[in-house]
């Protein structure tokens, strides 16, 4: 079972929590779900992306980058499913709130540079 309430997050930018947000809302949508997507990042990535004469113009996408997210997130979880909330980073009361509403965590980490191992021939 999906989980009502999805929430991603991160202590850094740039680890991909918006492009999974709307990765995962278009295949719910693709599929017939009726998912929301909460754009509760300052930057917003996602609303400014949003093309509602596009594909997924009908998939209804909100902004709300402020403390009020906790309240948004509880006025929509009876009419959608999933609700996916992008949110900044981890120091932000806005992301602390979503959190508190969230059934499932999301937290997607930038990848590191790897270092090159030897192997020595024997």
């Amino acid at each position: 079972m999906i989980p009502r309430i999805i929430v991603l997050a991160t202590s850094k930018e740039g680890a991909g929590k918006s492009t999974l947000v709307r990765s995962l809302g278009a295949h719910w949508f693709s599929i017939g779900l009726n998912p929301l997507i909460i754009d509760a990042d300052p930057q917003g990535s996602i609303i400014k992306r949003h093309d509602q004469e596009g594909l997924l113009g009908k998939m209804r996408v909100i902004t709300d980058p402020e403390e009020t997210v906790y309240t948004t997130i509880g006025e929509n979880k009876s009419f959608f499913r999933p609700i996916l909330v992008d949110t900044g980073s981890f120091r932000k009361k806005t992301t602390i709130r979503a959190l508190i509403q969230a059934e499932l965590a999301i937290i997607p980490l930038k990848p590191s540079k790897s270092k090159k191992v030897w192997i020595k021939k024997l």
